[in-house]
């Protein structure tokens, strides 16, 4: 890390937290290698995650959602832990 670049902050934290947990119950699935299982569906613990890599743009719109959802969670964390110190 540069001296230019903001340390990690509470809210990183708690979103790498969240986003360890959420995918920690899903299989990866890549477009350009699928695995291939059948049995898989939503209601089981591991469970299908596209990460959609959009070839034009070079990003994966499937894991942006998964980070902006963990930044949500640690926002909600973050609310809970200022309410409970008031």
């Amino acid at each position: 890390m540069s001296n230019n670049e903001p340390a990690m902050s509470l809210r990183d934290y708690f979103a790498a937290k969240a986003m360890q947990a959420m995918i920690g119950n899903f299989r990866i699935v890549n477009h350009r290698n699928p695995l291939i299982d059948g049995d898989v569906t939503t209601t089981e613990p591991h469970r299908e995650m596209m990460l959609d890599y959009n070839i034009k743009t070079g990003e994966s719109e499937g894991a942006a959602e998964i980070a902006g959802d963990a930044y949500a969670i640690a926002d909600a964390m973050l609310r809970v832990r200022a309410k409970e110190a008031k």
